[in-house]
């Protein structure tokens, strides 16, 4: 995403001038807490089921620092069609989890194609998801829990391997071409870390690479998966769906990797379900008022008026209002005019520009970053301030209490703005 310029001066396009376009969310940047500190690396000593320290030559389906066509192959590949079906016999791609390179400068370890239990016409595991809450903030736990169902197998059949189950989370962006979609937030925890039952699912102990032989029958392992509150593994944004067919989405997927012990071959069992994810938010900080308000200005001369303008200001004394809450707008209106000023109003104007992904349009070399953009702007609400009745002669008050600006005069007054509650509008961003 780009940039917002806070600062930028009335006319201006509002993003800042000479970034590139980042993986980050679309968030003022100068405050310390929008900035995602390092991700700590973890490791676990010793030969356990699915440990972190077989994931350091493991292999990995999502990663947020691909390009968007990338990411948008490997998320149609996993999540199949409209209708979650998938296409019989498709793989994936996988790539390494920590790129450690050698002398040579080459890559330790190159995955090849792994196949799709779900892809199959024949499979000896099941995996479900089941969510407790679908909506989680980071910093909280995501609680569920997933059930594995391993079938009997034929005598012909060789017994199953199984390492590395996991529970991911995974933000996508979506935008209408193409069914593009780009994943800017993933987080990932092995069950054996997460379900404290996970263990019961084996009958023999790990080998080296983590594998272990598994028991046949059905199986509910409870789960209870911290999601960090810092920015390693993303900036959660909310979700967001708007009829011109932009979208922002989680899900919640359960994989584990299986392998045959007779061939050697590998494949992944998994399922997803939708969720949301939502940013924490200090509140305080959030919605304190601004050391530098928001001030747009305008002037303009009116039909009979005469040669003199009217010059509007307007300010706004913090960033961020929350759905349902009035929003209060100071104007001040210098009237030089002939005319009374005799009304103003507020709008709320949604503005969404999208990205697509154009890396051929740069010249020479394909460049990842070049997009073609598309505004879309839609007036959401707004709010009148109508002219208030004068004094008469006999009655002791009048209808409203704003009577306009009167020609060479200036009035400085305040009015505000109810922000509709909806989910689009969970935080609204002047």
């Amino acid at each position: 995403m780009v940039e917002f310029d806070v600062y930028g001066k009335p006319g201006e396009s509002g993003y800042r001038v000479g970034q590139r376009i980042a993986t980050e969310s679309l968030v003022p940047q100068g405050s310390s807490k929008f900035a995602p500190p390092p991700r700590k690396a973890l490791s676990v000593p010793g030969p356990v089921v699915g440990s972190m320290a077989s994931l350091a030559t493991s292999a990995t389906l999502f990663d947020v620092d691909v390009t968007p066509t990338q990411s948008g192959t490997e998320i149609k590949t996993l999540f199949g069609n409209s209708n979650s079906r998938l296409k019989p016999g498709v793989t994936v791609h996988p790539r390494p989890a920590l790129r450690n390179t050698d002398s040579s400068g080459d890559l330790g370890t190159d995955f090849k194609p792994i196949a799709l239990e779900k892809a199959r016409w024949r499979s000896r595991i099941k995996v479900d998801i089941i969510l407790e809450n679908h909506t989680c903030v980071q910093g909280s736990y995501l609680k569920g829990t997933v059930n594995v169902h391993i079938k009997k197998g034929s005598k012909k059949d060789a017994p199953l391997l199984l390492s590395q189950g996991k529970v991911r989370i995974v933000g996508f962006e979506c935008i209408p071409q193409k069914d593009s979609k780009c994943t800017f937030y993933k987080y990932s925890a092995l069950l054996s870390e997460i379900a404290p039952s996970w263990k019961g699912l084996f009958k023999s102990p790990p080998d080296h690479d983590g594998w272990a032989e598994v028991q046949e029958g059905v199986y509910v392992f409870p789960f209870a998966m911290l999601l960090p509150s810092d920015g390693g593994c993303g900036i959660a944004k909310g979700v967001l769906s708007i009829n011109s067919g932009v979208a922002i989405k989680y899900v919640a997927m359960v994989e584990i990797k299986v392998k045959d012990s007779a061939t050697s071959e590998e494949s992944i069992a998994h399922f997803y379900r939708n969720c949301e994810v939502w940013p924490r938010l200090d509140i305080v900080s959030t919605l304190a008022t601004n050391s530098r308000p928001l001030v747009a200005e305008a002037a303009t001369r009116v039909f009979m008026g005469g040669p003199g303008k009217i010059k509007l200001s307007v300010r706004i004394h913090r960033f961020y209002w929350v759905a349902g809450q009035s929003c209060t707008v100071h104007f001040r209106v210098v009237n030089d005019c002939k005319k009374l000023v005799k009304g103003a109003a507020i709008a709320l104007i949604r503005t969404v520009t999208v990205f697509k992904p154009k890396p051929h349009l740069s010249a020479g070399d394909a460049d990842p970053d070049a997009c073609q953009t598309s505004t879309k702007i839609k007036w959401v609400t707004e709010s009148v301030l109508e002219l208030g009745q004068r004094f008469s002669k006999g009655h002791t008050s009048a209808k409203g209490w704003w009577t306009g600006v009167a020609p060479g005069q200036t009035s400085e007054f305040d009015h505000s703005l109810i922000l509709p509650v909806s989910r689009d509008l969970f935080l609204a961003a002047w």
